[in-house]
């Protein structure tokens, strides 16, 4: 349980998930993951 606790006060820290969602890794695993899934619906509609 002291895990769960952890997690929970490192989500909620404002300053961190600021500082995470500025970070390379992170923009770049947001637009791959837009990128994959505009492509993968695209393939959709166009198998319809």
């Amino acid at each position: 349980m002291p895990w769960r606790q952890f997690i929970r006060n490192l989500t909620n820290n404002e300053e961190l998930i600021r500082r995470l969602s500025e970070s390379y890794p992170i923009r770049r695993a947001a637009q791959l993951t837009a990128y994959f899934y505009s492509a993968s619906k695209d393939k959709f509609i166009e198998q319809r």
